[in-house]
């Protein structure tokens, strides 16, 4: 048996990591016919090295014998909740207990360098290993979400809302800082805050054109929401659903300017209405996914609507 260690990763451990995240999605997600998260090994890339380099975004590798096996990755960016993902293993070195090694480091790591007990993760209903891996580690399943992706180049096929005209959408700047992160707080009654993380997406949203933050506002500059991404690297609020609806249509037309798709991750149980409109628009629901959590589960108040991620 080879031994296996855990280590930080490098900027020379990219390239390899990323070869190993393509291929494992790949595998695991054509099997269960379904599109892969990410088109190449050259995306994998991309998305890695926006970790690498996020103060709060730890990238560790799992190695033997000097050569990548696997890797963790966790986001520190709340100050309340550390988000833990994606938990990778090389194909070849799977059904090991490689991934359950790798979830060890990175919750004894948490722990160690930010004393923060509340974890949260999101896994793929179809993949019974994975949940049962989180299990055993003492996670508990929140919801169950779903996941919609849309297709570039074409137009919704349903109406927008009748008050989207009255909204007007702006990308997220350093005015809007203050007022997002009291509509976050006061969502979670005071008992979170994200100004952290507002910052690190203001940040993004000004180097990076693929990780665009936006606000809806009234004409006379309310605000009725925001998103830092409708999938898994970000979060969204909106006071109601019908300025949710806006949010997701006017950002699905910008973004469709720039040949970027749009994912959305949604809960069923919450919010049926939006689920049945994200169907009738031709939005496509690609897979089911769970939200798994230990420590506590933050929720909303039922006065917003709020589209989670791993990291909220």
């Amino acid at each position: 048996k080879m031994a296996t260690v855990i280590v930080p990763g490098s900027a020379a451990d990219l390239i390899e990591s990323s070869k190993i995240c393509y291929e494992a999605f790949y595998k695991l997600n054509t099997h269960n016919g379904v599109k892969p998260p990410f088109s190449s090994d050259k995306e994998a890339l991309n998305y890695l090295k926006s970790a690498f380099e996020s103060k709060n975004i730890k990238f560790c590798v799992m190695k033997e014998d000097r050569s990548v096996v696997g890797f963790v990755v966790f986001d520190a960016r709340n100050p309340q909740i550390v988000g833990i993902g994606p938990i990778v293993v090389s194909p070849g070195r799977q059904g090991k207990g490689l991934g359950k090694e790798l979830m060890k480091y990175a919750m004894k790591r948490i722990n160690d360098d930010y004393q923060i007990n509340n974890l949260i993760l999101t896994q793929v209903a179809f993949n019974s290993a994975s949940f049962c891996l989180y299990a055993s580690l003492g996670f508990n399943t929140a919801e169950n979400v779903l996941h919609f992706d849309s297709k570039t180049g074409r137009t919704l096929s349903c109406d927008l809302p009748e008050l989207s005209r009255d909204c007007t959408l702006e990308r997220f700047c350093e005015k809007d800082l203050k007022e997002c992160a009291e509509l976050y707080e006061d969502s979670f009654d005071g008992h979170l805050s994200c100004t952290p993380r507002l910052k690190d997406a203001l940040n993004q949203s000004q180097s990076e054109s693929n990780w665009p933050s936006f606000t809806l506002k009234s004409q006379d500059g309310q605000l009725l929401g925001y998103t830092l991404g409708f999938y898994l690297d970000g979060h969204t609020l909106a006071k109601n659903v019908e300025f949710l609806k806006c949010l997701i249509a006017k950002v699905f037309q910008e973004l469709s300017k720039e040949d970027l798709s749009v994912r959305i991750h949604v809960s069923p149980a919450r919010y049926p209405d939006l689920v049945r409109w994200l169907t009738s628009s031709g939005f496509h629901l690609e897979k089911q996914m769970t939200v798994m959590y230990k420590g506590t589960y933050f929720q909303p108040l039922p006065t917003v609507v709020y589209l989670p991620s791993h990291s909220y």
